[in-house]
C-alpha cells in the first residue's frame, strides 16, 4: 500500500476501534488523548509507520499483552488532520478535536486564557455527548 491507502486504511480501523478521550487535570485544565489498543500489534504498527509514535505494551490482570497506540497533547493533531478527511463515525469527534487542539491564544500548553479554557470545556462536554448517541436521543424526543 501507498502511505494514501495506509491512512485511509488507518482511518477505518480508528473509526472501529480508536477513541479519543479527555479529562480534567487538577489544576482545571482539559486535555485529550488519542488510542487504539489490540491483542495483536501488527495492526497498530501502520500507525507507527506513518506518525512515527512507538507502541505501549500493556498487561492487564492476566500474562496476556495488550498494544496500544497512544498519543496526547499536540502530538495527536497531525494524527487527527490525517485521518479526518476518511473517517465516518468518528468524523465528529476528530473535528471537536482538532478544534481544541487548534485553539490557542498565543500562550504555551494549558497557559490560556478564560475564553479558550470555556471553549475547551465546551468541547470536551459535547466530545462525551457524543460518545453516547443514545443519551442525546433520549434527551430530544
Amino acid at each position: 500500500m501507498n502511505r494514501q491507502e495506509k491512512v485511509i486504511w488507518a482511518a477505518g480501523f480508528f473509526d472501529g476501534e480508536g477513541c479519543i478521550t479527555g479529562g480534567k487535570n487538577s489544576d482545571g485544565h482539559y486535555n485529550l488523548t488519542l488510542s487504539i489498543a489490540q491483542k495483536v500489534e501488527e495492526p497498530l504498527l501502520v500507525y507507527v509507520e506513518l506518525f512515527g509514535y512507538p507502541l505501549v505494551v500493556q498487561r492487564r490482570n492476566t500474562k496476556e499483552e495488550h498494544f496500544q497506540f497512544r498519543c496526547g497533547g499536540q502530538r495527536m493533531l497531525p494524527v487527527l488532520v490525517a485521518l479526518e478527511p476518511y473517517l465516518t463515525f468518528k468524523r465528529p469527534q476528530a473535528l471537536l478535536a482538532i478544534e481544541f487542539l487548534q485553539l490557542t491564544d498565543g500562550t504555551r500548553g494549558m497557559l490560556v486564557g478564560p475564553e479558550v479554557r470555556r471553549r475547551r470545556q465546551e468541547i470536551y462536554e459535547e466530545l462525551k455527548a457524543l460518545k453516547r448517541p443514545w443519551e442525546l436521543a433520549r434527551r430530544s424526543s
